[in-house]
Order: structure tokens, then C-alpha cells, then sequence
């Protein structure tokens, strides 16, 4: 995530071109470097991968896999090419359907997101510009514990700042509609980080996204004991699918996602 990260702001700061694929999402240079730079990683790991940014495995092959590595290099493209800072590196390891760790990397924000669902564990890994890649042999002294989110009440929604549909809009302005909640436009998997710094309660969305989209965020929310469900009908969600779409979703504190069932 870190080499994808350097990879991703070298482009960022130049003059980029953007090109865009079959089903009209923009891609980037940056995109391409990303993932080059988190597979020569990974390819030293026997688990294989699933990356946005390469050739999917036909289903009848992949959906024997038990374990697998699930990858987005660069979440938000649409916000790098804004320039507004919102894209993140999402990195995920997918086990019996289910995310076991999870890398979340802001890369404009320097700040790293680490989940070990096991354990129950989420750490915040400060990058600064002297890291070196000896250092992450011995990550254990760079890391700070994030505690879970200690503010179940809802306050904040966070919202697609690009993929707002109309389902997710009209659940928002019904939430909101006394004046106490607000809502946080935002970019990419980002929306994950800021639940498990408790800056927002809620995240949900009725509109199509991708299972690499998810993975990482999901992993953060387990680790840190909020809930994620699929909607409208409260299911665990389950990795792997035939075509790599992930159900429409609610994440986030357990007062809030029933909240959000309540107004349903």
C-alpha cells in the first residue's frame, strides 16, 4: 500500500492524462502503477488476487479459492482526478468469504488504516517521509491503537461524494430531516476511516460498487466492533461472488445502523 502510495502521488502531482474503460469509469496512469507496485508484493504470498485493475479469474476456477488477496490500488479516481485528496489504497485478505485484514492508505492524508478482525485490533500508521521499507519489518513500533469509536449516537452520515443515488438521498433527508444529523460528503473508502475515528456513525448506500470497493473498509468496521450488514435484508456479507458486486450495504454503530432500519 505504502509503494502504491508513492506510486499514486508522483502522478498526482504532475499533469496526468485520464483515459476511461468499457463502462465509461476514468482511469489513470496512476491506477496502472498502483497495482504493479501491490502485486510485485504480493506475488511473493502463494494466495492469489483479485485486483480491480487486471483480469478477472473465470468464476468456475476462483470460487474454490479459500483464501485471496482483494485489491483496489486506487479507490476514487474520480476525486484524484479532482484533485481533492479523497482516494485511498484498499487492501484486503479475504478468507472462507469473509475479510480477515485490512490495509486502508490515504495517501494525500500520509496516514495509514491496519485491521486485524481476529484480534479485534485496528492500528493508525502514521507515514512520514523518512520511512523507510526496513521499517515495516518492524511495524509493531510505528502504530498507534485505534480505540473503537466510543460515540454510538448517530450525528454524522457519511455519503457517496460522487455515487449519490437517488434511494441513498431520500434515506439521508429522512435522517436528517429534524435538524440533528448532518452529512459528510466524501470520496473513496475514506468513509471507513472516518467511522472507525467515531468523526461519523453511518455509512450506507443503494446504489452498485465493488467488492475491492469494500473489503478493507469492512475489515476496519469488524475490528473495530461496528456493524455491517447488507440491505435492506441485515445479511453478513459475503466475499467472491459471481460478478464481483457487492450487495447494497449499511456499516457503522450499532445504534445507528438500526437507526437507519427503523426508517426503512
Amino acid at each position: 500500500a505504502w509503494k502504491a502510495g508513492l506510486a499514486i502521488l508522483d502522478i498526482y502531482e504532475s499533469d496526468f492524462e485520464v483515459a476511461y474503460k468499457d463502462d465509461a469509469s476514468p482511469i489513470t496512469e496512476a491506477d496502472q502503477r498502483a497495482d504493479k507496485a501491490i502485486r510485485s508484493v504480493l506475488k511473493a504470498d502463494r494466495a492469489p488476487i483479485i485486483s480491480e485493475e487486471i483480469k478477472q479469474v473465470a468464476y468456475q476456477e476462483r470460487k474454490h479459492w479459500n483464501a485471496y488477496w482483494l485489491v483496489d490500488p486506487l479507490d476514487g479516481t474520480k476525486e484524484f482526478i479532482e484533485k481533492n485528496d479523497e482516494f485511498t489504497v484498499n487492501i484486503a485478505y479475504v478468507e472462507n468469504g469473509e475479510p480477515r485484514f485490512g490495509i486502508l492508505y490515504v495517501p494525500a492524508a500520509k496516514t495509514m488504516y491496519l485491521a486485524d478482525v481476529d484480534k479485534k485490533l485496528v492500528y493508525q500508521f502514521p507515514i512520514v517521509n523518512d520511512i523507510k521499507e526496513s521499517d515495516f519489518e518492524q511495524l509493531i513500533n510505528f502504530v498507534d491503537i485505534i480505540e473503537n469509536p466510543k460515540n454510538t449516537e448517530l450525528k454524522t452520515i457519511a455519503v457517496s461524494r460522487s455515487h449519490l443515488d437517488p434511494k441513498t438521498q431520500a434515506s439521508v433527508d429522512t435522517l436528517t430531516a429534524n435538524g440533528t444529523i448532518k452529512k459528510m460528503r466524501l470520496g473513496s473508502a475514506l468513509k471507513y476511516a472516518k467511522l472507525v475515528t467515531g468523526e461519523v456513525q453511518l455509512y450506507f448506500r443503494f446504489s452498485p460498487t465493488m467488492e475491492w470497493d469494500n473489503a478493507a473498509g469492512h475489515a476496519i468496521c469488524l475490528a473495530s466492533g461496528l456493524k455491517m450488514y447488507s440491505l435492506p435484508d441485515k445479511e453478513s456479507i459475503k466475499y467472491n461472488s459471481e460478478d464481483l458486486y457487492s450487495p447494497y450495504f449499511v456499516a457503522g454503530t450499532k445504534n445507528a445502523v438500526n437507526q437507519l432500519f427503523e426508517a426503512l
